[in-house]
This record gives C-alpha cells, sequence and structure tokens, in this order.
C-alpha cells in the first residue's frame, strides 16, 4: 500500500548518497511498484527545474534542488495521499508557489494532503486547519 497509494515528504530531505538524481526518484520502481512511470516524462521535472541536475548526485545540489527533488517523487506515482512535513521549508519563492499549486491541483481530485507546517502561505489551500496552539490552551 506505502508504494502505490502514498507518497511522503519529510522535513529533512531523504536523497540515497550513493544514488543520482534519476536513481533517486526511480526509488519505488526499485522497490517493486512494477506500475511506476518513468519520472522523467513527468511534468514535475520540468515545473520544478529539476531536469538539468537528473544525472547529478545529492552532494552536488544545493538545499533548495535537494527539496524540490523530494518534493517530486511523492507524487510520480499517482498516489491517493500524500504526507507533508514542512514541505516549503527550503523553496525560493518561485518554487514555494509552484509548489503550492500543485498541492492545490492535487486535492481537487479525490486525493487528499495531510501538512504539518509553520508556513502560513499554505493555510489558503487547506480544507481543514489544525492550530495546535489552540489545543495548548
Amino acid at each position: 500500500m506505502r508504494l502505490t497509494q502514498v507518497g511522503s515528504i519529510f522535513q529533512q530531505p531523504t536523497l540515497l548518497p550513493y544514488l543520482r538524481v534519476i536513481d533517486n526518484l526511480k526509488l519505488n520502481r526499485l522497490l517493486g511498484h512494477r506500475d511506476f512511470p518513468d519520472p522523467t516524462k513527468h511534468p514535475l521535472i520540468d515545473e520544478l527545474g529539476v531536469r538539468p541536475i537528473l544525472n547529478r548526485y545529492p552532494s552536488e545540489l544545493s538545499g533548495g534542488e535537494v527539496q524540490r527533488v523530494c518534493l517530486i517523487r511523492p507524487f510520480l506515482h499517482n498516489p491517493q495521499i500524500v504526507i507533508a512535513d514542512e514541505p516549503t521549508n527550503h523553496l525560493d519563492k518561485e518554487h514555494r508557489k509552484c509548489f503550492v499549486e500543485l498541492l492545490q491541483d492535487f486535492q481537487t481530485t479525490e486525493n487528499m494532503a495531510l501538512i504539518v507546517s509553520h508556513d502560513d502561505q499554505l493555510i489558503p489551500i487547506c480544507d481543514n486547519v489544525i492550530n495546535f496552539q489552540d489545543l495548548m490552551q
């Protein structure tokens, strides 16, 4: 189920350092997800500007580049649920806007995103917001 229906974005980028970016994006296929699509054909590769770095290793990337790769990975296999922990932490303004639009599009179908974040700019795209400060009082 995890390979086919759930995508995850972690607060700390999680790329395997000994795999090139393209191989990190193909990881679900390597783990046994037979219907996993070719990541190089996914529109997010170009939208988030990752195509020029597909053959590089994580150690050769900036923090923002690593985060953008990690943002693409959960959407490649068309999951029903994406769980994201601080997904916009390392993004510049342009790529944050692109990712917010991606989340909006993702949530308009029968899919769901569960987001934990301090980024108040994500609030307008959320159907439900739980403020943990309110729960502590």
